[in-house]
């Protein structure tokens, strides 16, 4: 229980940092929603394994956003190739 407020708290407090880093990336906003729900999805499954001594709330929200972003942008480039 107190993993879920915590999670929810984290959430709450960097979500509008979390939709900039992402929105900065993407420019589909259908995209950038469906990647938000993907972090929020890995923020949840992740949340036992991170280590607030390696680096804060912020940078690891970002890392993620950023990673998932740039995960879904080279994923949808290598669609278009093939087609």
């Amino acid at each position: 229980s107190d993993v879920c407020s915590s999670d929810l708290a984290l959430l709450e407090r960097h979500g509008p940092m979390m939709a900039y880093v992402v929105r900065g990336i993407l420019s589909d906003p259908h995209e950038q929603e469906e990647c938000l729900a993907q972090v929020r999805a890995r923020v949840w499954e992740r949340w036992e394994s991170y280590d607030r001594e390696k680096a804060s709330p912020a940078t690891w929200l970002t890392a993620l956003c950023r990673n998932a972003a740039y995960d879904r942008q080279i994923g949808r480039a290598s669609c278009r190739e093939r087609v």
